[in-house]
């Protein structure tokens, strides 16, 4: 279960935490964690693992990972997409994929491209 107290703005059920982050990519180089974004700084990091592959990791462990629901900001037009994702509960890392055109993909450094989304995390071992 969360460490901090979610309760006050992220669901109105106790059972479920919604936490909304982001950050900006930077290509094939590290990711600035000056850029990520999100309520209660629950994101504690994000690096890039591979081509289009970004590793989220959070301050708190929750039970699971209910859904993601992605976000990609780009500054111009393509056919990218956050394409898949999974979540480790132990290590409290969500893992991105980015695709353009089905392939693997950089998200190119730019002040108006973003990658983001909203996790909802099952905060109870019981219910829900």
């Amino acid at each position: 279960m969360g460490s901090r107290d979610y309760s006050f703005a992220y669901s109105a059920c106790p059972e479920q935490v919604d936490v909304p982050f982001s950050f900006a990519p930077n290509g094939a180089s590290a990711v600035d964690q000056t850029t990520i974004k999100g309520r209660n700084r629950a994101v504690l990091s994000v690096t890039r693992s591979n081509v289009g592959v970004y590793d989220v990791v959070f301050r708190d462990v929750f039970d699971d990972l209910v859904t993601f629901i992605p976000s990609l900001q780009l500054a111009a037009d393509a056919d990218a997409a956050i394409s898949s994702w999974t979540f480790v509960p132990a290590t409290r890392t969500l893992t991105l994929r980015a695709r353009t055109a089905g392939a693997a993909a950089e998200i190119a450094a730019n002040a108006a491209n973003r990658v983001g989304g909203v996790c909802i995390f099952r905060n109870t071992k019981v219910g829900y």
